[in-house]
C-alpha cells in the first residue's frame, strides 16, 4: 500500500472555486482510478488557503496510473489558476 499527503497552497480568493473542482474531482478518482482506496480532500481550518490531500493506494503501480492518467493532466491544468505552485508530496509509511 501507498499512502501520501499532498499539501496544496491555494492563491487568495480561490478558495471556494478550488474546493468545487477538487470535490468533482476527488469523486471522480475514486470511482474511477483503478486502486485508489482513499482520496480526501480536506482544508486547513485555521488557514483555509491550505488544502491537504490524504491519499491511499494499492501499490505503486496504481498510483503511477493516476498521476499519468490524461485525467490528472487535466486536473494540473484546472487546478492551476487556483494553486501557488505543484503540491507538496509526503509519502507515509504506518507504524506497525
Amino acid at each position: 500500500m501507498v499512502n501520501l499527503i499532498a499539501i496544496i497552497k491555494l492563491k487568495p480568493g480561490k478558495e471556494a472555486l478550488f474546493a468545487q473542482k477538487m470535490v468533482e474531482y476527488s469523486r471522480f478518482v475514486q470511482v474511477n482510478d483503478c486502486g485508489c482506496i482513499q482520496y480526501a480532500p480536506h482544508i486547513d481550518v485555521k488557514n483555509p488557503s491550505n488544502v491537504v490531500l490524504f491519499e491511499k493506494w494499492a501499490d505503486q503501480a496504481s498510483l503511477d496510473a493516476h498521476l499519468n492518467s490524461p485525467q490528472m493532466k487535466e486536473a494540473r491544468k484546472m487546478f492551476a489558476e487556483c494553486t501557488e505552485g505543484p503540491a507538496q508530496l509526503q509519502f507515509l509509511k504506518e507504524m506497525k
